[in-house]
């Protein structure tokens, strides 16, 4: 888009998290503060090192600018994703449901709402709870769009 500044941040599993916002915003700085810590969250993630990545992910939603609903989805989906690997379903189960109920079909090509709705089963099948999570992922299948070749695009861990 002219006149827009495009971040991107790569999500470490199965999807691109994408914001724009025009340029001249006055909290550009604390949405490239966000995403930075999201960036340094996933890969402390994927090193093993929780602690460390649940500090970065809370400073990203920390700094998040109110007016960015897809990265703070992709916040608090990374979020929950951390304090499950952590053992810790509780906050997961909160911050995962808060992500699936801020999330909306048209973010990303739904991609946004389908991981934050796969963590959240995997998240409550953790927490002994099986038929939810079947009925999370059946509801996410009925609600995905088929894309024009045909193939129903899917979040995959």
């Amino acid at each position: 888009e002219e006149g827009a500044l495009c971040v991107y941040g790569s999500q470490s599993t199965s999807f691109v998290g994408r914001t724009r916002v025009a340029l001249g915003m006055a909290d550009i700085p604390d949405l490239l503060t966000a995403v930075a810590a999201l960036r340094e969250a996933r890969a402390a993630r994927g090193e093993g090192r929780l602690e460390a990545a649940a500090a970065a992910a809370d400073k990203a939603l920390g700094v998040l600018p109110s007016d960015e609903p897809e990265t703070r989805v992709v916040a608090l989906t990374e979020r929950g994703r951390i304090a499950r690997e952590a053992d810790d379903l509780a906050r997961a189960d909160v911050w995962l449901r808060e992500a699936v109920a801020l999330s909306k079909e048209e973010m990303a090509d739904g991609t946004l709402r389908r991981a934050a709705i796969n963590e959240l089963a995997l998240t409550v099948q953790a927490r002994g709870r099986p038929e939810e999570a079947r009925d999370l992922l059946e509801g996410a299948l009925k609600a995905s769009p088929v894309r024009k070749d045909g193939v129903l695009p899917l979040v995959l861990n």
